[in-house]
């Protein structure tokens, strides 16, 4: 990696954060606000600008899993409107503080967003080319 902040550092004060916010916001059952917590990208290697570690619940209208939480992993490639989100944990609130406790964690996701910032290449590659191809065709 190519910064001069070591991202796992990062990466690990941003699991503390949002550790703390989800013990003191997040209920055990029912709707909450997303609680999330981010940082600029400091690696210059990797073709995003931000990366943001989120807790959210599945949407009001599904039933029967009001207790349910998720950890997604989400990387922004500002200003185009790409991101990329993916799951690294899910389950009750005391299975995502578990979770955000786990020492394999922070290693875990430096590797994930490395791989994510790697698929957002390809992504943004296609998206650029079908676009240029709708241009043409105009």
């Amino acid at each position: 990696m190519d910064c001069d902040v070591d991202m796992e550092e990062l990466v690990k004060k941003m699991i503390r954060d949002l550790r703390e916010r989800v013990t003191n916001e997040v209920p055990d059952i029912g709707n909450f606000k997303i609680v999330y917590e981010q940082f600029p990208n400091p690696d210059t290697n990797l073709d995003i600008t931000d990366i943001m570690l989120k807790v959210t619940k599945p949407p009001k209208n599904i039933v029967g899993h009001e207790h349910k939480r998720y950890i997604e992993l989400v990387l922004y490639k500002l200003p185009s409107p790409y991101i990329c989100e993916s799951v690294v944990g899910h389950g009750s609130k005391a299975d995502i503080i578990a979770r955000l406790y786990d020492d394999n964690l922070p290693q875990l996701l430096v590797e994930k967003i490395i791989q994510m910032a790697r698929d957002f290449d390809d992504i943004s590659l296609v998206s650029t080319k079908k676009l240029s191809i709708c241009r043409t065709k105009l």
